[in-house]
């Protein structure tokens, strides 16, 4: 057999050789299981009539030589082709004779309109997306297949195609590509799919942030580019394999500018799953007040839908001189136990010049709202002129209990002046600060 016959082996004939049969069809080819990784949903896909094969969990494709070679893991071309060779010619029980594939008929009499069947509503809602979030992105779709009529949630793409999704479907309406939604910001927000982009939407994650959706691993590439303009890059990835390989790609390519967000959900598969856990504990919470009978969400945390907070912060001196940093300590002290509350921190200059940054993470920008990845935090201020300076700091968690602020205050000094300084305590919301006794 030489390299032409080998070429013009059926990939579907191949890989029931290797004991891979069809999933699924859809209108362009066949699903299967990858046959070189285990994967609990099939998402290897395969073009009879072209003679080509994808994988959408990790971006791979190609024909049967490239095939062999992911399965046999080699790049040499003469040993995938003797790999071909080797498993064609080992007899099966039952030789494996595929129907004739014909290419079926796509989309047609698609038409765009406002998010409003209420199936589709009910979808999202289930997914914990609300109505007014989803219509702010999203738009419906009706579409024919076959004669017969479908409608799904539509996300539009920057080459003005759509993602799809319905309670029974999950697919795009060509062409594929990501969706940026570019405000200017220094910073981005990655996601995999739009629905946990609706899902940080809820959560608060993309204030002050653009945001690009990939609308498939498999488009990183196609994000690459547009990300060069941007300081940080926070990826709200799955904790899958394939989400890893691509955050790996990301901090190859841009190193410390990178931050994988998905430590936020460690026990959920994305951040969709986080946000629907979070809603059933709520709903659970709330039927447990009604009923008194706490013993249906018995778990080791408490029930209570959200908890008010207190925040400590240590003693700080209240002079500061043009170029001098002074670090502020804080500590959230929540009066519960619940999980899967958040925290976020923003902040307002009223006066003075200066820089707020929080340690080991970004710089603050004036009302820009960032996430706090511990309960104990600091900030450290410098100052950028000889004038006093007085700014807000906020903390809010994301079950809208009261937010705490206090506002900072710190005089110029002289440079005949002593470091010393008294500590300033003038909490916005008396009662909500428990400082720390020097």
């Amino acid at each position: 057999m030489n390299i032409d016959e080998i070429r013009k082996i059926p990939l579907v004939d191949f890989l029931n050789h290797l004991g891979y049969q069809p999933t699924g069809r859809d209108s362009k080819g066949l699903w299967f299981y990858a046959p070189y990784r285990n994967e609990r949903k099939p998402s290897f896909h395969v073009n009879p009539r072209k003679g080509v094969w994808f994988d959408f969990g990790t971006g791979a494709g190609g024909d049967i030589f490239s095939l062999a070679g992911e399965i046999a893991g080699t790049t040499d071309f003469i040993r995938q082709a003797e790999f071909i060779v080797e498993k064609m010619q080992i007899p099966v029980e039952r030789p494996y004779k595929p129907m004739p594939f014909k290419e079926e008929p796509t989309f047609s009499n698609v038409e765009i309109c406002k998010l409003e069947h209420p199936a589709l509503l009910k979808y999202l809602a289930d997914r914990g997306i609300p109505k007014e979030i989803a219509r702010r992105y999203c738009v419906q779709v009706n579409y024919e297949i076959h004669g017969k009529r479908y409608y799904a949630v539509g996300f539009e793409n920057t080459e003005y195609g759509f993602e799809l999704r319905n309670p029974f479907f999950k697919g795009s309406f060509p062409p594929k590509a990501i969706t940026h939604l570019a405000k200017g910001n220094a910073r981005c927000c990655l996601y995999e799919g739009f629905i946990d982009f609706l899902s940080a939407e809820k959560f608060g994650f993309n204030d002050c942030n653009d945001v690009i959706v990939l609308n498939s691993v498999a488009n990183l590439g196609k994000a690459i580019p547009l990300l060069n303009d941007y300081s940080v890059m926070l990826c709200f990835f799955d904790n899958d394999a394939a989400g890893q390989a691509a955050y790996s790609r990301l901090e190859k390519e841009f190193g410390t500018k990178v931050c994988d967000k998905s430590s936020l959900y460690p026990n959920h598969k994305d951040l969709n799953d986080f946000l629907c856990q979070r809603e059933q504990k709520r709903a659970c919470s709330v039927s447990a007040e009604c009923s008194q009978a706490l013993s249906s969400c018995n778990d080791d945390l408490d029930v209570q839908q959200s908890y008010p907070f207190t925040v400590e912060v240590m003693p700080y001196g209240d002079k500061i001189t043009k170029g001098q940093t002074v670090e502020l300590r804080f500590e959230i002290k929540p009066e519960g136990n619940y999980a899967n509350t958040l925290y976020t921190i923003r902040y307002f200059q009223y006066d003075g010049e200066g820089t707020l940054k929080l340690v080991d993470g970004p710089v603050l920008t004036n009302n820009d709202r960032v996430l706090l990845e511990s309960k104990t935090f600091r900030l450290n201020y410098t100052a950028q002129s000889s004038d006093a300076h007085k700014f807000l700091v906020v903390i809010e968690d994301n079950f809208g209990s009261t937010p705490w602020e206090q506002t900072f205050e710190f005089n110029g000094k002289d440079s005949g002046d002593d470091n010393g300084g008294g500590m300033i305590v003038k909490p916005v919301n008396p009662g909500i600060l428990t400082p720390v006794s020097q």
